[in-house]
């Protein structure tokens, strides 16, 4: 095994994108449709659906506004084209990276009529068919950001078969968190997905929600909104929208909560609409139905995060900041699953401690989701990184995810992360 320091050059372009948000989010304004943007101090970014056809000017300028020239991660939560219609625009027309692109797999049982889909097929060929599939209970990290599936194809983490039934409710639901900070955004669920999550209690007490399906009286079952209590509410909807969303009934149960939410909305809906509904117009970042002006931006900074838009400015507190209860403080910082080469021998976990003190390795494990071990020596000083190198030991790192933990010599786990595939000769950042 050999010691290093990580070469500077791994770090240099994420260094050079940090800024003082430890995490920014962009609920960009795609009119009726969907496009979230998660960009950490890393650079490292998730992308949470694309919107219609014709989003993708408006995508590319939020990523221009966040100082970031690639998608690490994009979710395409449905199919349905105002979730997934911008990404090929991106891809051709920007010329835009997508690293790795995840839905809810299950192409292969779409009716033929939506196999026939020109943005289907738009998407189908830009990232569709080199997409991993998400599940529920799967999760990753980037950037420091944890992402959990909590639903997906009809399935809800920790339930047995699929209770969904329509496109809607097979969406990927995902909760991110972010040293405390809870978001969940699920796509165009509806309450059947919804009190199923509400009773696993995987996403309780949240800082933030994106309306399931734009404000639908289909979604934001009340058992949910109590489940997640959460202290913003973001609405995305078109101010030309022939469903009247956001609808009154769906606000009103939001507004109903006690502490009530901020809710705000991307647009304001101008038209007459039997049930429609809008919040006060000093809540909603686009009173003027011309143009895409109505992005609203979250910036989280320590236990602080700050919901902006035009000349609107608002500053909430984490409900519950992540805290250190531990002096040591060794993490797993990268991982190779899928190297050039022989696995058996050229396969590499880095740790490093990102304490103030040395750390003895002496009895300290690497293990996988099986139980298989690679076995560390040696001290690693403060502020120094290790490479591990596999050089035949029992552990395998799966091409198709896995769980790696790191135990110290009483056998505690004092890391882990979960990744869902690997590519050949691609480094995995932890964000640890």
């Amino acid at each position: 095994m050999k010691k290093h320091l990580l070469a500077a050059v791994f770090f240099l372009a994420a260094l050079s994108l940090a800024t003082a948000q430890d995490l920014r989010i962009y609920h960009i304004d795609v009119n009726q449709a969907d496009a979230t943007l998660f960009v950490t101090a890393t650079g490292h970014s998730l992308l949470v659906d694309s919107g219609n056809n014709g989003s993708g000017k408006v995508l590319f300028a939020a990523m221009q506004q966040a100082g970031i020239s690639r998608i690490d991660c994009f979710i395409d939560t449905h199919y349905h084209s105002d979730h997934y219609g911008g990404i090929d625009e991106l891809v051709n027309n920007h010329s835009v990276q997508i690293v790795q692109a995840y839905d809810r797999g299950d192409k292969d049982i779409l009716p033929a009529t939506k196999k026939r889909e020109a943005t289907y097929i738009d998407y189908h060929n830009a990232v569709g068919k080199n997409a991993g599939t998400l599940r529920a209970g799967q999760e990753f990290e980037l950037g420091g950001m944890r992402v959990q599936c909590l639903a997906s194809g009809g399935q809800v983490i920790g339930n047995g078969p699929s209770i969904g039934t329509d496109e809607n409710d097979l969406s990927v639901a995902v909760l991110v968190t972010y040293n405390g900070f809870r978001y969940f955004v699920g796509g165009d669920i509806h309450d059947t997905i919804e009190e199923e999550i509400a009773a696993s209690g995987t996403a309780k007490d949240v800082d933030m929600y994106q309306a399931n399906h734009h404000g639908s009286e289909t979604s934001s079952a009340e058992s949910f909104l109590a489940s997640m209590k959460p202290s913003v509410v973001v609405i995305s909807n078109g101010s030309d929208n022939g469903y009247g969303h956001p609808r009154q009934i769906t606000i009103d149960h939001m507004a109903a909560l006690d502490p009530r939410p901020d809710i705000f909305q991307t647009n304001k809906f101008t038209k007459t609409k039997a049930g429609a509904g809008n919040v006060a117009d000093q809540f909603i970042a686009d009173l003027d139905p011309a143009g895409n002006e109505g992005t609203i931006v979250t910036e989280l900074t320590g236990s602080f995060y700050k919901v902006s838009f035009g000349s609107f400015s608002k500053t909430y507190q984490v409900k519950a900041p992540a805290t250190s209860s531990s002096s040591v403080a060794v993490v797993i910082e990268s991982l190779v699953p899928d190297p050039v080469g022989a696995d058996a021998d050229n396969e590499e976990v880095v740790i490093k401690n990102k304490g103030a003190a040395s750390v003895s390795l002496t009895g300290w494990v690497l293990r996988d989701a099986s139980s298989r071990a690679w076995v560390l020596t040696s001290t690693l000083a403060a502020g120094e990184s290790l490479a591990i190198v596999r050089n035949r030991q029992a552990m395998s790192l799966n091409n198709d995810g896995d769980l790696i933990e790191l135990l110290n010599a009483n056998g505690d786990v004092i890391d882990s992360f979960r990744y869902l595939d690997a590519r050949e000769g691609q480094r995995v950042l932890t964000g640890h």
